[in-house]
């Protein structure tokens, strides 16, 4: 995926990520707590989520890029939102 994402856990995608990984944030998954916290806590959450990430240093994004793959959620998504293998007739031009 290699994308970093900001859910919660009121949204769909974030219940299950947090149901099918124990820590979704390995992943870049950062689930936002809005069941049990107030809202003035969300959003320090919120806000303490995006300022880890700004602080973040992004050295060699092509070595970090295959760090990513090895690191797949294709393993937790049902099987028809995975990637067709790479000799599967789509793949190919």
């Amino acid at each position: 995926m290699g994308v970093p994402s900001i859910t919660t856990n009121l949204a769909g995608f974030g219940c299950y990520m947090q149901e099918k990984i124990e820590n979704p944030a390995d992943y870049g998954i950062y689930v936002v707590d809005r069941r049990s916290k107030s809202v003035e806590d969300s959003i320090q959450q919120l806000t303490d989520y995006m300022f880890r990430f700004t602080m973040l240093r992004f050295v060699a994004p092509v070595s970090s890029l295959s760090l990513l793959q090895q690191r797949t959620l294709n393993s937790f998504l049902p099987s028809k939102h995975q990637p067709p293998p790479e000799d599967h007739p789509a793949k190919q031009n």
